[in-house]
């Protein structure tokens, strides 16, 4: 059951001008399978982009003969057809009702709900006699899930920032082949140029003086799509966050490990 909030805003999507449609996480096609549906047919004019090398004009004087070239209505030129193909296959295989792509998203939304629940009640890493602490940065309305990792006893911004930012680049592909990684992120940065004072609420949540902020004005946020319906099931899930926090853990080591390198070099020099 969504949040209010959650539902009341899905109810007014008939007021908007606009609505953008971007399936290619929760329903697995492709990225430029997204759409813009806007209330305003006169906004057409405004986007539609004509290639004279694809689309041939129709006659004027024949009204009989003219047609609808919805493909020059695209803020880009031509498309391929493949993407038009994948989402029709995909709404055959998995049709969009209740049974089809509801249960599918549904099962995904739970995860979501488990994994940020997790990772706000989850015990502290250990790794060399230090601790860090995970936290998310609010509870999901749907199934993107941001957290971040802080050391526990180390209150600056700075560091936070940089400890996120390993621990991206140590799960994506920065380090190599990400078919060889356990764990798969994105990330991004609130800054105070962008949000505002906003990412500040969730800086002191986690402990950071009004002065960190006012000198670092952003945060590095991990961010995970949780896309998987194959965890909904309370034993399966728990086997998998068991895992996870392993994971977690040999991240935090391998930072360690680089840190003490690093000390060692720079006292040897």
């Amino acid at each position: 059951m969504p949040k209010r909030a959650v539902y009341d805003a899905f109810a007014a999507m008939s007021e908007a001008d606009s609505i953008t449609v971007d399936p290619h996480k929760v329903g697995f096609i492709q990225y430029a399978a997204g759409a813009v549906a806007m209330k305003d047919k006169r906004i057409v004019d405004l986007i539609s982009y004509h290639a004279a090398y694809v689309f041939e004009e129709a006659d004027d004087d024949n009204e009989e003969d003219k047609q609808v070239v919805l493909g020059s209505s695209i803020m880009e030129g031509s498309k391929a057809g493949a993407t038009a193909a994948a989402v029709w296959a995909a709404h055959r295989l998995v049709p969009l009702n209740v049974s089809g792509y509801g249960h599918v998203i549904g099962r995904g939304i739970v995860t979501a709900d488990w994994f940020a629940k997790k990772l706000a009640t989850a015990e502290p890493f250990v790794v060399d006699g230090r601790r860090f602490e995970v936290r998310p940065l609010m509870h999901p309305d749907f199934h993107m899930v941001d957290f971040t990792f802080k050391e526990i006893g180390n209150d600056s911004l700075e560091a936070h920032n940089k400890l996120n930012q390993r621990i991206y680049e140590l799960c994506s592909y920065a380090t190599g082949r990400t078919y060889t990684k356990d764990f798969l992120t994105s990330s991004t940065s609130l800054s105070e140029e962008e949000y505002g004072q906003t990412p500040r609420i969730y800086a002191e949540s986690r402990g950071f003086s009004e002065n960190e902020w006012n000198t670092v004005g952003s945060v590095y946020i991990l961010r995970s799509a949780v896309m998987t319906h194959f965890l909904r099931d309370e034993i399966r899930f728990n086997n998998y966050w068991n895992n996870l926090r392993d994971v977690f853990t040999s991240l935090l080591s391998e930072i360690i490990d680089e840190e003490n390198k690093q000390k060692l070099a720079h006292t040897a020099a």
